[in-house]
């Protein structure tokens, strides 16, 4: 029995706006992803450069790239999250940094201390262990790698409620 060449499939290079603006659509149906994102996976394909732009442009018109909404909707999400990785996350998905440090200032010290009791209730804590000064440290410790600030991680722990 031979050995076949592997059939590879010939991808169909799209030209016009209306080729580039169908295939960005089917990008955009499977994951919420940042103009940026976009732009990168188009330049990945084979399609007219010169169209890029314009569907990217047309697209935020429309509404269905929205950069600003894909954050708050990260941040909505993941609601136990600092606003530290939510930071990062923003990063890792390409969202601009002006549009990043908008949705950030929307967290104020109020729902960073709510996003801090979050994280801090999923981790099981030992409620009576707390008086412990090195599982206190351990814990405290722990809520620093997550991104939340000392006085915030403090807060939560010397909370009342916590020491029942």
């Amino acid at each position: 029995m031979e050995n076949s060449p592997k059939r590879t499939r010939k991808q169909k290079f799209h030209e016009t706006f209306e080729e580039v603006f169908e295939l960005s659509l089917r990008t955009l149906s499977r994951t919420d992803i940042t103009a940026l994102r976009l732009r990168q996976k188009l330049l990945q394909k084979p399609v007219n450069r010169a169209q890029i732009e314009p569907v990217i442009e047309r697209l935020l018109e429309l509404e269905l790239l929205d950069d600003y909404n894909l954050a708050k909707n990260i941040a909505t999400a993941h609601p136990s999250w600092s606003k530290l990785r939510l930071k990062q996350a923003f990063y890792e998905k390409g969202v601009p940094k002006d549009i990043s440090e908008e949705v950030l200032a929307d967290i104020d010290s109020e729902d960073e201390l709510a996003r801090c009791e979050r994280a801090f209730s999923k981790q099981n804590v030992d409620r009576g262990a707390l008086e412990d000064k090195n599982y206190r440290m351990k814990i405290f410790n722990s809520m620093l790698r997550r991104g939340f600030k000392a006085n915030i991680v403090a807060s939560v722990i010397d909370a009342e409620d916590f020491l029942e």
